[in-house]
């Protein structure tokens, strides 16, 4: 009894607010995701040192050193040269030459006409109709919190004493805001349209062209190419050699050596300890945390009565 009553009511209330019209529009939903971001940086810190410092003192040394005098003496020297020598030497050459044949073929070419044919067939015709059903879902909705942690991390520390170097690891506590995200359900009610279909069958006349081939005896002209050899003579330079002995004088080169005292600054290194104050760097990295902004379309539907 209630369904009719609800039927009856929902028609009433159609033919009074019209036809609905229903459009699905996108918004951007957007938020600030956090990040941890991390940049490394270079900490000097003193370093005591020794380094040996060397200057070079020079002492005179002498040697005995031998030079070479040179006397020439003249002498006939021979040798056979090739000397060349050119004639020109017939020779045939040969290449294909295209040439062009046709002849005329009959091939059948069909064409396509059109006649139109009619015939009734019955196409289903539908309407719909709107009725509003509810329902409720819960959404995820996340926040970001951040919670203090540290922890005890060793560095390397030195200094001298007495001359000596000496060493230890040194505690620290480093701490940091670690991020962590909150989530809870949310319960959302939404209502919405849903269509029904009414649907019925309706004639419809239905013309179409129907295509008839027509052909015939059409000539077309094949063309091929042959190809047949054709040679000329042509003269080609050839180079040949031919034995020559051919003579000249050359100075043969007699050395006899000659002693001489040499004398040189020979360097040597004097070298001492220096104590030397330098700066070096270490790496150390600084974390922080950056939110960067994310989004995505959420669809929602609209309607509007007629």
């Amino acid at each position: 009894m209630n369904k009719v009553v609800c039927l009856v009511l929902l028609c009433v209330a159609s033919s009074f607010a019209g036809v609905p019209s229903c459009q699905t529009v996108y918004e951007d939903k957007c938020w600030d995701e956090p990040r941890q971001e991390c940049n490394t940086v270079q900490k000097p810190y003193a370093v005591n040192s020794v380094k040996e410092q060397c200057n070079t003192e020079y002492d005179n040394k002498c040697t005995t050193v031998y030079d070479n005098e040179v006397d020439y003496v003249p002498r006939q020297e021979c040798n056979t040269i090739q000397v060349p020598s050119t004639e020109s030497v017939p020779e045939e050459k040969c290449h294909q030459v295209p040439e062009e044949k046709c002849e005329t073929k009959y091939e059948q070419e069909c064409h396509t006409e059109y006649e139109q044919e009619c015939e009734t067939k019955y196409e289903q015709e539908c309407e719909t109709k709107y009725e509003q059903e509810c329902s409720t879902h819960y959404e995820q909705e996340c926040t970001t919190v951040t919670e203090r942690q540290c922890s005890t991390v060793t560095e390397r520390e030195c200094s001298y004493v007495n001359g000596q170097e000496k060493c230890w690891d040194e505690p620290r506590e480093k701490c940091w805001d670690e991020p962590r995200q909150e989530c809870q359900n949310k319960p959302r009610h939404e209502c919405k349209q849903v269509p029904r279909k009414e649907c019925k069958n309706v004639p419809r006349q239905e013309c179409k062209q129907v295509p008839r081939e027509k052909c015939e005896q059409v000539p077309r002209q094949s063309c091929n190419t042959e190809y047949k050899q054709q040679c000329k003579t042509e003269y080609r330079q050839v180079t040949k050699y031919e034995s020559e002995q051919k003579c000249h004088t050359v100075q043969d080169k007699v050395e006899r050596q000659v002693p001489r005292q040499v004398c040189n600054k020979v360097p040597r290194q004097a070298c001492r300890q220096v104590p030397v104050n330098k700066t070096e760097y270490r790496s150390e990295t600084n974390c922080h945390t950056v939110t960067e902004k994310r989004c995505t379309k959420v669809s929602k539907k609209t309607c509007n009565y007629h």
